[in-house]
C-alpha cells in the first residue's frame, strides 16, 4: 500500500508541499527500526529522537509533561520524527494540531512507512507557509496555545528551532497586534471612502508593470544606517526604480537624492514631511487609498494612486470592472513599496534603510522627522524606552503631544536580533519591527522567492531571505543600464482614462443592501436569543427548544451572507473579537445553565453586529456621496 498517498491525503497540507514530497529524493538516509512490541527507533545524522528503552512511554511521558489545559486553540510541534509524539499530543489536548517538519527526508520516509493516525492535523515544511499558517488559525480563537519539540530536534536542528519559535510567537504578536489596532479600523475606512474618487481618477503605480520586468527597483526606508549609503543612491538615479518611504524623503532630499516615487499609507495627516523638500515638483507621491486625504493634494509632479488588498474598495472595484491589480502592504510603507516593486516585475529587488532594529539606539535616519526620537535599554525591566530627543520636532507637535527632551513616551518588550552581515544578536529590535521582518522573511519563502532579493543596508537586523552586499557591490553588479522612467511615468499619467462610475455604484448598492439585510437578521437574533432565555426561565422548554432552531438557523444564514462582504467579515471578526475579550467559562455542569450562558453571549454577539451594521451603513452612504455627480 501507497503509505505516502494516504497520509497525504489524510494530513493537511498544501498541494506545493504534497508534490514537494511526492517527487523529493532523500538526501541523507533515515535509519528506522520498527518492531512488535513498541519497539523502535529512528536515527537521522547520528541523532536518535527516542529512548533506548520504552520509547513509546517516554514519548507518553514527554507529552504529559506539557504544561495546559486540555482545551487548547491550537498545538504548534517541532518535528514528526515517527508520529508518536504527534498521536500522543491528539489524546492529550483537544485541539488542532499544526506540526512543522525541518526535514523532508524524515517527512517523506515518515510518511512512507505507516498510515499516521491524526485528525485535524496541519503538516508544513516552509517556514513563510508557517507563520501564515499560525496566524490564520488564532485570529477568531481565544488565543491559547502549546509551542512544543520533540526530543533531539532542537539540538540537530538548532537553528531550525530558533527560527521556529520566532516566528510562532511573532504570529501570535500579529494576531495581538491587528486586533489591537481594529480600533482604527473604522477610521482607515473611511479614508477609503473619502479618497474613493481620487483613487479611482488617479493612475495606478502597479501600471508600471508593462515597462518594469527585470529592472532593479530599490526601496528605501528611514532606517538610522541609511545615513551609511545616501548619498551613493545618486549613482542608481535612472538605472533603477527607486522608491522611497515618505518618512525617509527629507533625509534624502539633503542628500541631493530624488526617488522616482514616494510611498505614503500613514493615517494621520503628516504634510511636514513634504515641507522644504526641493524636489517635489519633480517626483511621483503614491498615496494607499487609506492613506490620510491630504496625501492626494501635495503639490507633486504627479499624484498615482495603489489599491492595496485585501480591503473592500479592492473588492468593490474588481466587482464592478473586472480583476484589478492590487499590493499587500505589510503594515508598513516600506514592505508596502516592496510589494509594488515585486508586481510589477522589478528584479533584483533591493532594500536600503531597513534596519527594523534600533541601529545605534536611533529610531530613524538623521534628518527625518521621527528622529526626534530615541530609544535606550533598561536592563532591569528588559524593555526598550521609547524617549524624547527634540520636543519640538513636528513628529511630536503635530499630534499634538506637549512633552519634554527626555521623556518616555512608551516602552516595549526587548529583543536581539542578527546584525547585518554579522551573525550576532548585537542589536535591539522590537515587536513591530520583528513582525515586519517576519513577513519580509515569509515573502522571501513563498510568493517571491523567485526574485532576486538584496538587503543593502548595511546595518540593523539581519533579513533571512535577503542577501547581504554592501550597497556600492550592488551598483557594480546590478545597477547599470540606463531606463527613461519619467518617460514611463508620463506615458501612465498620460493615456490614463478614468473609469465609468455607474458600474461600482451598482456594486455598492447590492453590497450595502447586504449589510441592512444582516442587521436586520441580527435584530431577529436577538429578539429570538431573549424569547429563548425568558422561555427557559419559565421552564416551557419545549417552546424554548423551537426558538434555538430557529436561531440556529438565522445565524447559520448570517455567516453565509458574512462571507459575501469584507466589511460584513469585519464586522462580525470585531463583535467576536470584543465578546472573547468579556467571555467567561461555562463552570456549571447543568445543560440549561449552559445553553442560558451561551444564549447570553449570543445577545452581545448580535448586539454588537447590530451596531457595526450601522456603522457600516455610514462607510456606504460616504461612498456614495464620493461617487454623486457635481451639482452643475
Amino acid at each position: 500500500m501507497d503509505f505516502l498517498e494516504q497520509n497525504i491525503t489524510r494530513l493537511w497540507m498544501v498541494k506545493a508541499l504534497a508534490e514537494q514530497l511526492r517527487t523529493h529524493e532523500i538526501g541523507e538516509p533515515v535509519q528506522v527500526q520498527m518492531k512488535a512490541g513498541g519497539n523502535l527507533k529512528m536515527t537521522y545524522r547520528n541523532v536518535s529522537f527516542y529512548a533506548e528503552e520504552a520509547p513509546l512511554v517516554s514519548a507518553a511521558k514527554d507529552i504529559q509533561r506539557l504544561v495546559g489545559e486540555r482545551k487548547q486553540d491550537l498545538v504548534v510541534f517541532f518535528g514528526i520524527g515517527l508520529g508518536i509524539h504527534a498521536e500522543f499530543i491528539k489524546k492529550r489536548f483537544d485541539a488542532p494540531l499544526l506540526i512543522f517538519e525541518p526535514s523532508l527526508d524524515i517527512l517523506k520516509t515518515t510518511l512512507s512507512l505507516r498510515p499516521i493516525d491524526l485528525e485535524d492535523t496541519t503538516v508544513e515544511s516552509n517556514f513563510g507557509r508557517l507563520s501564515e499558517l499560525v496566524d490564520r488559525k488564532l485570529e477568531h480563537s481565544d488565543r491559547r496555545m502549546i509551542i512544543a519539540a520533540h526530543p533531539g530536534y532542537q539540538e540537530l536542528f538548532s537553528d531550525e528551532f530558533e527560527r521556529f519559535v520566532f516566528l510562532v510567537r511573532q504570529a501570535l504578536n500579529n494576531v495581538i497586534i491587528r486586533d489591537n489596532t481594529m480600533v482604527r479600523g473604522l477610521l482607515w475606512s473611511r479614508f477609503q471612502m473619502t479618497n474613493l474618487r481620487r483613487t479611482l481618477s488617479t493612475p495606478s503605480i502597479l501600471g508600471l508593470k508593462k515597462f518594469c520586468a527585470g529592472v532593479p527597483g530599490i526601496f528605501v526606508g528611514a532606517g538610522p544606517s541609511l545615513a551609511r549609503n545616501i548619498s551613493q543612491i545618486r549613482d542608481a538615479q535612472g538605472k533603477a526604480l527607486i522608491i522611497a518611504a515618505s518618512t525617509a524623503l527629507q533625509p534624502l532630499d539633503k542628500a541631493g537624492v530624488r526617488p522616482d516615487v514616494v510611498m505614503v499609507i500613514e493615517s494621520n495627516d503628516h504634510r511636514y514631511q513634504y515641507q522644504g523638500v526641493s524636489c517635489l515638483e519633480n517626483i511621483t507621491i503614491v498615496p494607499t487609498a487609506f492613506a490620510h486625504p491630504s496625501n492626494f493634494e501635495v503639490p507633486a509632479k504627479r499624484i498615482f494612486s495603489l489599491l492595496t488588498h485585501p480591503t473592500a474598495i479592492h473588492d468593490w472595484i474588481s466587482r464592478a470592472y473586472g480583476p484589478t491589480d492590487a499590493a499587500v502592504t505589510g503594515g508598513s510603507v516600506s514592505l508596502a513599496a516592496f510589494s509594488v516593486l515585486f508586481e510589477i516585475g522589478c528584479d533584483p529587488i533591493i532594500a536600503l534603510g531597513m534596519d527594523l532594529a534600533f541601529t545605534d539606539d536611533e529610531t530613524h535616519v538623521s534628518g527625518a522627522k521621527s528622529a526626534a526620537a530615541g530609544t535606550r535599554f533598561d536592563a532591569e525591566k528588559s524593555q526598550l524606552e521609547y524617549y524624547v530627543k527634540d520636543a519640538t520636532s513636528e513628529f511630536f507637535t503635530s499630534r499634538g503631544f506637549k512633552l519634554e527632551n527626555g521623556f518616555v513616551y512608551h516602552t516595549r518588550p526587548a529583543s536581539r536580533c542578527i546584525a547585518w552581515g554579522t551573525g550576532e544578536p548585537s542589536v535591539y529590535t522590537d515587536p513591530v519591527f520583528n513582525t515586519y521582518r517576519a513577513w519580509l522573511e515569509g515573502s522571501a519563502e513563498t510568493w517571491a522567492s523567485q526574485k532576486t532579493l538584496i538587503n543593502a543596508t548595511e546595518g540593523g537586523g539581519r533579513i533571512r531571505g535577503f542577501e547581504e552586499i554592501p550597497f556600492r557591490t550592488v551598483i557594480e553588479k546590478y545597477i547599470h543600464n540606463e531606463y527613461p522612467i519619467e518617460q514611463w511615468l508620463d506615458e501612465l499619467e498620460k493615456t490614463f482614462i478614468p473609469p465609468e462610475l455607474s458600474p461600482l455604484k451598482s456594486v455598492i448598492r447590492e453590497e450595502y443592501a447586504l449589510v441592512q439585510q444582516v442587521e436586520q437578521l441580527a435584530a431577529r437574533c436577538l429578539s429570538t436569543a431573549r424569547k429563548s432565555i425568558a422561555l427557559i426561565d419559565e421552564n416551557r422548554l419545549v417552546n424554548a427548544q423551537r426558538e434555538l432552531e430557529r436561531l440556529s438557523a438565522m445565524e447559520k444564514e448570517i455567516g453565509m451572507l458574512t462571507r459575501e462582504s469584507r466589511i460584513l467579515n469585519q464586522i462580525s471578526h470585531k463583535a467576536a473579537a470584543t465578546l472573547r475579550l468579556t467571555r467567561h467559562e461555562d463552570k456549571s455542569d447543568d445543560p440549561l445553565v449552559q445553553t442560558k450562558n451561551s444564549l447570553n453571549r449570543s445577545v452581545k454577539l448580535f448586539e454588537e453586529i447590530r451596531s457595526g451594521c450601522q456603522k457600516g451603513a455610514s462607510l456606504f452612504e460616504m461612498a456614495a456621496e464620493q461617487l454623486a455627480e457635481p451639482r452643475g
